[in-house]
């Protein structure tokens, strides 16, 4: 029934913990595709090592680093499934990410694309906040300027999929945010499930990670975006002083406002 597509690059540190919330989910007709994305660290070996005692992870690798886009795409000839379900290397589905989406999909013909709120935890596993995002009639219609779908989130069905041709290879980052925009400018159909379906990690070596070795006060902001102000300032002690005065003058600015202007 499902595909679950998965690039890892580098990823050794957090990669069994995400394998093994796939393997723990309480649905359990889907296929687990992991593609080695020319890791130089432990990741390659981890994979294949899941791969020797579980049937249902195919493993893959690539010997030149591909990147996402293309990745997904070589996974997405291979997969069997009716239903795609996205999953990166350093987040962690919760046990029953997949028989929630697969019943809204069953459930409905009409929905394409199924996604989830999330819960974001930093790089030691800890819990940050629950993630804020606008209701699904907003998170629709900002697609194409704003992406409030969280890609690790995501079951899809690989017939929509297909008709847009798959990820667009010309996008290093962001490859899900076009991906949405042409599919609804196809006519597909999003829907919002608004429990936390999984854990996703502030990544500090993430592909698109932006920290520049200020990955707190990143995670303060974090959390001011997301409406927890209060939670802000459990890390203020970790900043420098002109960070510290910034966290504090954001957190006081009204959330609409933020919001309207897309910054955090």
């Amino acid at each position: 029934m499902v595909s679950v597509l998965m690039s890892v690059h580098n990823d050794a540190e957090y990669l069994e913990d995400a394998i093994e919330s796939i393997l723990n989910q309480t649905y359990r007709d889907f296929e687990f595709l992991i593609t080695d994305d020319c890791s130089q660290d432990g990741s390659r070996s981890i994979i294949r090592s899941y791969a020797r005692k579980e049937e249902r992870v195919k493993a893959f690798v690539n010997e030149v680093n591909q990147g996402l886009a293309a990745s997904l795409n070589d996974m997405l000839d291979e997969a069997r499934g009716r239903f795609i379900a996205r999953m990166d290397a350093d987040d962690i589905s919760r046990s029953c990410r997949f028989e929630r989406q697969v019943d809204c999909l069953e459930s409905n013909s009409s929905v394409d694309v199924v996604f989830s709120n999330t819960r974001i935890i930093d790089k030691h596993d800890n819990p940050v906040c629950v993630a804020w995002r606008p209701d699904e009639e907003e998170i629709i219609n900002w697609i194409g300027r704003r992406c409030y779908i969280p890609h690790p989130t995501v079951m899809v069905r690989k017939s929509s999929i297909r008709e847009v041709d798959g990820y667009d290879e010309s996008y290093w980052t962001g490859q899900d945010h076009d991906l949405w925009q042409r599919m609804k400018e196809n006519g597909a159909t999003f829907r919002y499930l608004s429990e936390v379906l999984l854990d996703y990690r502030l990544n500090p070596d993430s592909v698109r990670a932006e920290y520049d070795g200020d990955y707190w006060f990143k995670v303060s902001n974090m959390c001011i975006w997301n409406k927890s102000r209060l939670k802000s300032l459990a890390y203020i002690s970790r900043l420098t002083l002109w960070q510290q005065l910034q966290i504090l003058m954001k957190f006081f600015v009204p959330h609409f406002i933020m919001h309207c202007r897309g910054e955090s």
